[in-house]
């Protein structure tokens, strides 16, 4: 079969006064200023019989953005989401949208 990547949702809340951090408006992630959220977990299991292998950054531009916030390589996950570099080795990768 391979690997074989199922997407779950958890933990649902709003946030009626998001204000993003610096990061997160230098990567364009959000404009400046106060915004009502919607805030979930985006879940991704392997339940494959084999490895999700990634790659590297540079092989797959198509999986990785350059975050300059970070001064580094970021993923992007597959509900079009961005995760940091740090979050890429664990099992679970949680995006707070």
């Amino acid at each position: 079969m391979g690997a074989n990547l199922t997407p779950a949702v958890r933990n649902f809340s709003i946030d009626p006064n998001f204000v993003g951090d610096p990061h997160e408006v230098d990567d364009g992630c959000v404009t400046a200023g106060t915004h009502k959220v919607l805030r979930f977990d985006f879940v991704s299991k392997n339940v494959g019989d084999a490895d999700f292998v990634v790659g590297r950054p540079i092989d797959r531009p198509d999986l990785f953005y350059f975050s300059a916030a970070h001064n580094q390589e970021a993923w992007i996950l597959p509900c079009g989401c961005r995760t940091s570099a740090s979050e890429r080795g664990s099992n679970e990768i949680s995006a707070d949208l």
